[in-house]
């Protein structure tokens, strides 16, 4: 009788290649007189092929339906299928799974996107500017990444009937922008893009942040399926709160005002109701979300009468940023194929990934107050590359940084940070 491990766990192909032999052996068949080549043998390297293939599919199709930590999309990490988090990320089993039995959507990633203020500052020169015409760009202080922006179509803005708008000298114009990046690496701060196109006497910033946003991870998508019945609770219990900071009421991500899929990652809510207070901190993966994307979260949660009952007083704000700044040293074998940038690359995605994840307030809270630990931090680099040992994060001082109350930490990590010894056998 095979385990519930058996079913979800592929057998690799040497294994159907033993099986089938030993079957065609019982069967009396001369297997190993038969030519490389011939038809024969061709017959059963076809039969163990097509049994590895089916089988394969049997025990992924299990996994995919028998319960959430099974259960993945293409694009997740797979323990049983390490080409799975090479595929094309987007809705498969998982995504099915949480649709179906539980309501609830996987958020896609999303593109950073919001208003920027054009000034026409030239003397005497009426600019007439179309969607697409403008660049802008950012590069971020600690990556070094450099993203651009371009200026988006919008009926409500470009009013001429040519499909442009008029720009006075001495005046300013709200324009929408996209990143030409999707996710959150596309993220820019308030006032951090500057105009690229040259316009003499012209600018133009964003007087808000502008977020992108990643595709939902994985652990917090099954997360949010097992709390998702939350939603419909007459008690207005915190998980509701979570919920509807996230999600209508019927599991679709939630918009905001300028119809764009809210990007609110993480949420704390008070654990003390003795008072008549709640206060929600939201949170974005990059750090603090956007006043759009608050407001919407706040009038979601408002507009449930049961998620805040009477006597309720609620508050939904944003989490405070709290930078975390991550470097060290590692060591690794010297094998072909081996550089420091690309080794350096792995640690900080890896780094990212986690902090992306890290709840507001830290780990071990108590009344919302938590920490990020320093061991942690050196087995999530660890696992940045294959192979490394050694890894020290050396920025850190003592075992743990402190996260308060209503603070999300934020990953400052650079290439500048690690130092990679590449070690040679003797």
């Amino acid at each position: 009788m095979p385990s519930f491990l058996d079913l979800i766990t592929p057998d690799t192909e040497s294994t159907w290649r033993t099986r089938i032999q030993a079957f065609a052996v019982a069967a009396g068949l001369k297997i190993t007189n038969w030519i490389e080549i011939g038809v024969g043998n061709q017959i059963l390297e076809m039969t163990i092929a097509t049994a590895d293939v089916v089988g394969n599919l049997i025990a992924k199709a299990i996994r995919g339906y028998a319960s959430l930590d099974t259960s993945v999309d293409p694009g997740d990490i797979d323990p049983y299928d390490t080409d799975n988090a090479a595929r094309t990320a987007g809705p498969g089993y998982l995504s099915s799974l949480g649709q179906n039995i539980y309501g609830t959507t996987r958020t896609e990633a999303t593109f950073a996107n919001g208003p920027i203020i054009f000034s026409n500052g030239s003397n005497g020169v009426t600019r007439n500017l179309s969607p697409g015409g403008l660049v802008f760009s950012y590069v971020n202080p600690i990556t070094g990444l450099n993203v651009t922006y371009h200026t988006i179509e919008s009926a409500s803005t470009y009013t001429n009937a040519d499909g442009t708008v008029t720009v006075a000298p001495g005046t300013s114009v709200s324009l929408p922008v996209q990143c030409d990046i999707i996710g959150s690496a596309g993220t820019v701060p308030a006032n951090g893009l500057s105009l690229v196109t040259t316009l003499l006497g012209c600018s133009g910033t964003n007087p808000d942040a502008l977020i992108g946003s990643d595709r939902q991870s994985a652990n917090s998508y099954r997360s949010q399926c097992r709390t998702a019945n939350a939603r419909l609770s007459l008690g207005g219990p915190s998980a509701a709160y979570e919920q509807l900071a996230k999600a209508n009421i019927d599991g679709t991500p939630l918009l905001n005002a300028l119809g764009v899929q809210v990007g609110i990652t993480r949420v704390y809510v008070s654990e003390d109701s003795s008072t008549g207070i709640v206060d929600a901190y939201y949170a974005s993966d990059s750090g603090a979300p956007s006043s759009d994307d608050i407001s919407a979260a706040n009038n979601n949660i408002r507009a449930q009468a049961f998620a805040v009952p009477d006597a309720i007083t609620f508050t939904g704000q944003a989490a405070i940023a709290l930078s975390v700044h991550v470097g060290g040293s590692a060591e690794i074998e010297y094998r072909a194929g081996l550089d420091s940038p690309t080794i350096i690359t792995g640690i900080i995605e890896s780094l990212a990934a986690a902090f992306k994840e890290f709840p507001i307030g830290g780990l071990d809270r108590v009344d919302g107050a938590g920490s990020i630990y320093k061991t942690d931090l050196q087995a999530i680099a660890r696992d940045g590359y294959a192979g490394l040992y050694k890894v020290q994060v050396t920025t850190i001082v003592g075992d743990s940084v402190s996260v308060a109350r209503g603070n999300v930490a934020m990953l400052n990590s650079s290439p500048s940070d690690w130092t990679i010894n590449i070690v040679t056998p003797s």
